[in-house]
């Protein structure tokens, strides 16, 4: 009897062994899943979700793991220079655990060609190499194009700002509005994202824009990564949101900050239909390590059962409609037509809800067309304050938005270059 119980064990080893084994080697967070072959650079800035497609986009995003600010001046794409303003309407400036995001068309590229991509920086560069895919998106994933089904979900990744803010484990949460909608005007992630922690819910109305986020918890240093591989949508009951998602410790001798970090990701989804849903979270975990040649060797950890995070949302009909409010315009001292916006200024002024009287003032007055960059809000509960760097394109960045909304007249007054 002992002997056949060793031989089973021995089995389930091998094969446990064997699975492992043949799992491609995890994707840095900084990279399209098919081009994996240099590790994340912990202490730096780092080049993330790079992109080609034969249409000429070249798109990226920009995090700092390390260094309070970091300035990128340009990107440079197979040795020509582009300014960071030409594909970008955020600033140049990225602080310690920020992500910021790049795109531009150079022209048609030919697929399976190479690029490599510069930042021009400081203070350090940062190099990466990428795959011109058939795709104009090749780092989306797949959802069936049906009837409300979202659209296909961005990553956004972040090291930092999440410290005290979230467990290990896998969240809902429930806003008015994209929540990446904010990502350009915030120089404050550990305010943004608590904000979005303050969402959290397992309840939402149809109404809601509903986000994913992954956390990892905390750790005292950096080296710890999370990387979301694959993205599907299975219509059952519940609704299925799945996800794969690799996780990499640092190994024995690899160079970590000397900081506190929770890699997270937050993943806006919409929209959803009245119905129940939920997100798995199936996750293969790796220990990085680097040869004598300083090449990385990411080896899976052996377990005896998958691990999956698991997370509920019910979605109902929204039964009242949105308490709005409606305000007096006044455009450079002359009357404007009126705006109505839907929040209620009569309960108590959240930082979200004087964000939405100020982009809905500024979309009323210059237009949906207009590119625009929160620098200034305060609020109280008498009065809200703003103020907008805008531009017809990203080019034209150089214009100033102010707005002044009583919140007891219900007048709001702006001054802006014509």
């Amino acid at each position: 009897m002992i002997s056949i119980a060793v031989l089973v064990l021995a089995g389930l080893i091998a094969g446990v062994g064997f699975y492992y084994a043949s799992l491609a080697v995890p994707a840095d967070p900084g990279q399209h899943p098919a081009d994996s072959s240099s590790p994340i650079s912990f202490g730096q800035l780092k080049i993330n979700n790079l992109s080609a497609s034969t249409e000429g986009i070249v798109s990226l995003n920009v995090t700092l793991y390390d260094y309070d600010s970091a300035v990128v001046d340009a990107v440079i794409i197979n040795g020509t220079s582009y300014l960071w303003d030409e594909g970008s309407a955020q600033n140049s400036t990225v602080l310690k655990g920020q992500t910021k995001s790049w795109s531009k068309n150079i022209g048609g590229l030919n697929p399976g060609d190479r690029i490599q991509v510069k930042l021009q920086a400081i203070p350090e560069t940062a190099i990466e190499t990428a795959t011109v895919n058939q795709l104009p998106s090749p780092s989306a994933p797949d959802v069936p194009n049906e009837p409300d089904v979202p659209t296909l979900p961005s990553y956004f990744y972040d090291y930092y700002s999440g410290v005290g803010l979230f467990d290990r484990g896998v969240y809902f949460t429930a806003t008015s509005q994209n929540p990446l909608t904010q990502l350009p005007i915030s120089d404050l992630p550990k305010s943004y994202w608590a904000l979005i922690r303050e969402n959290v819910t397992a309840m939402a109305t149809n109404q809601d824009f509903v986000s994913i986020i992954v956390s990892r918890g905390e750790f005292p240093t950096g080296g710890h990564t999370l990387q979301i591989e694959t993205f599907s949508w299975i219509e059952s009951d519940p609704v299925k949101l799945r996800f794969q998602a690799n996780f990499t410790d640092p190994g024995e001798g690899v160079i970590v900050t000397e900081a506190f970090t929770n890699p997270l990701v937050l993943v806006p989804i919409g929209h959803l239909s009245p119905g129940r849903y939920q997100v798995e979270v199936h996750i293969v975990s790796y220990i990085l390590t680097y040869d004598a040649q300083g090449q990385p060797s990411y080896r899976p950890i052996m377990t005896f059962r998958e691990e999956v995070w698991t997370q509920t949302l019910t979605v109902t009909e929204s039964q009242t409609p949105a308490p709005s409010t409606t305000f007096k315009v006044m455009v450079n001292s002359a009357p404007f037509s009126d705006l109505t916006v839907p929040v209620d200024v009569s309960s108590d002024l959240t930082r979200e809800k004087a964000q939405r009287i100020a982009e809905a003032t500024f979309v009323h007055v210059k237009g949906e067309k207009a590119l625009f960059r929160l620098d200034d809000l305060t609020f109280n509960e008498g009065q809200i304050t703003a103020r907008y760097t805008w531009g017809l394109d990203e080019n034209d960045m150089g214009h100033i938005f102010e707005l002044a909304a009583d919140l007891k007249t219900l007048q709001i007054t702006v001054t802006h270059c014509r």
